[in-house]
């Protein structure tokens, strides 16, 4: 157990709706037709990611084989096949009767991906450190300069596009840890936090969080790796204590 972690979780799973049904559901959402090209497996499984990440099909819903090939425009052996790359990774649940289930998170979940995104992401930020160039550090500070005027303005502004941008902070630092395997295992887990967060309707951080990104960039830029790690790995350790103490404070936790 990673230090300022082990706390008790609520049951976030009190906060998703209970197994809502994916037909009209699907019908609504703005889905394109996968175009039909090799690896069309990893092209459903990419779509139907998104959309669970997204929060567009909340965790506990219900999906079926047919329905999701019919608004996807493929076959049903792709779709198939796709439930069991998303089953191998916990974003659905395989059911009975050719269908799936959105993956319901266990608080214990949340806790354990927080802990192995601060050993992850403190590792890739201190590698950085030796392969960040000029154009890159430039990237880095602009960006997190931008989120931390936004929240200065006017307290987030566009939350969806203020949540892209820190998800891309992350996985530039990921891309420059050199690290192909590493950025992989941390883009699975970004995208992990996003759901949980969406999920439990927790809010973003705030300004302190692009004040630390600022930070992490800052020391990037002089190659200082250790403490790079530090500061990354006390952010994401934030992180996962500013949704613990959001979603313990729900009306239902």
């Amino acid at each position: 157990m990673v230090e300022g972690i082990g706390m008790d979780a609520r049951d976030s799973s009190r906060h998703v709706a209970e197994e809502p049904s994916a037909g009209a559901l699907l019908d609504a959402l703005p889905i394109e037709p996968i175009p039909k090209r090799q690896n069309l497996r990893n092209q459903v499984a990419d779509q139907i990611t998104e959309l669970i990440v997204s929060g567009a099909l909340p965790a506990g819903t219900r999906l079926t084989e047919l329905g999701m090939a019919e608004r996807l425009g493929v076959s049903r052996v792709p779709v198939r096949e796709a439930f069991l790359i998303l089953q191998g990774d916990q974003w659905v649940d395989i059911q009975e009767s050719h269908g799936a289930k959105v993956h319901v998170p266990h608080p214990s979940e949340v806790e354990n991906i927080y802990e192995v995104r601060m050993a992850l992401e403190s590792s890739a930020a201190a590698l950085a450190c030796r392969a960040a160039d000029d154009a890159a550090i430039a990237e880095l500070s602009t960006m997190a300069n931008y989120g931390r005027e936004v929240f200065l303005k006017d307290g987030g502004g566009d939350v969806k596009l203020i949540s892209n941008v820190n998800e891309h902070f992350h996985d530039r630092i990921a891309q420059l840890s050199g690290n192909p395997i590493l950025r992989r295992m941390i883009d699975l887990m970004i995208k992990k936090s996003r759901m949980y967060f969406t999920a439990n309707i927790a809010h973003p951080r705030g300004v302190d969080a692009w004040n630390e990104h600022v930070a992490i960039a800052d020391a990037i830029e002089h190659g200082e790796a250790e403490s790079a790690g530090r500061l990354m790995y006390e952010h994401i350790r934030r992180s996962w204590q500013h949704y613990h103490d959001e979603v313990a404070g729900q009306p239902d936790a």
